[in-house]
């Protein structure tokens, strides 16, 4: 009896030991494993940190090379804006071209030389009005006269009116009229709607002014601000 128990215990050790053995290579594949993966998992880490240091370097040395262009693009554009900037001449107030003194494409002036009359916008207009000698003494200050502009029809655009505000005291000699008077009006409006778009009254126009004095007429020939500078030329500086 005693022999069989000690064959079972032997069996139960040989067992034991079996499974111990196994337990303990397989302790040992399972660390060599766990140390293979802690060794990639750095490897990965170095490779991440490194691409992630390359990529960085890239993407820094190409926003270097953008900032670098756009600076040589606005170092152009200023000098292109320098360059039509001395090539521009510009009026130190909005308004209308009365007159242009130079008509040449591609001519040299000179400077201080008057290239362009401008009338400002906001001048006050005045109509000039040549009253014949025989009408003269019907003209007064402050009498109602109808302004019609010749370039757009009255009849369709229509009129103006306007207050006489000066009589001239001297007459002046026309050769086509004989002797007459000049009259100042100044007109109570600016502006006409044409086609539907605002047509401001712009010094040189022609136009017929119309003073009631009984059944006569005067007519008008052109307006003229009552600015000094009128006749003044923009300069080259």
């Amino acid at each position: 009896m005693s022999k069989r128990i000690e064959a079972l215990l032997d069996n139960k050790a040989l067992f034991l030991n079996s499974a111990l053995k196994e337990a303990q290579e397989e302790k040992s594949r399972l660390s060599m494993l766990l140390s293979r993966n802690k060794q990639r998992i750095n490897e990965i880490q170095e490779e991440k940190a490194s691409f992630i240091s390359q990529f960085k370097d890239t993407k820094y040395q190409e926003l270097l090379a953008i900032k670098k262009e756009q600076r040589n693009v606005e170092s152009e554009i200023n000098a292109i804006k320098f360059q039509n900037k001395k090539q521009s001449i510009i009026s130190p107030t909005d308004g209308f071209v009365a007159k242009m003194m130079i008509n040449t494409i591609g001519g040299v002036v000179t400077p201080a030389e008057k290239l362009i009359s401008i009338v400002p916008k906001d001048a006050q207009l005045i109509v000039k009005v040549n009253v014949l000698n025989q009408d003269i003494g019907f003209i007064k200050n402050d009498m109602i006269s109808k302004i019609k502009i010749d370039t757009f029809s009255f009849q369709k655009y229509g009129f103006f009116e306007g207050t006489i505000i000066n009589v001239g005291s001297f007459s002046l000699d026309d050769e086509k009229l004989g002797p007459i008077y000049e009259v100042k009006i100044e007109p109570n409006g600016k502006t006409l709607m044409v086609e539907g778009k605002e047509r401001y009254l712009e010094a040189g126009m022609s136009l017929t002014a119309e003073i009631k004095v009984g059944k006569r007429r005067v007519i008008e020939f052109f307006i003229y601000p009552i600015i000094r500078y009128l006749d003044e030329g923009l300069s080259v500086r």
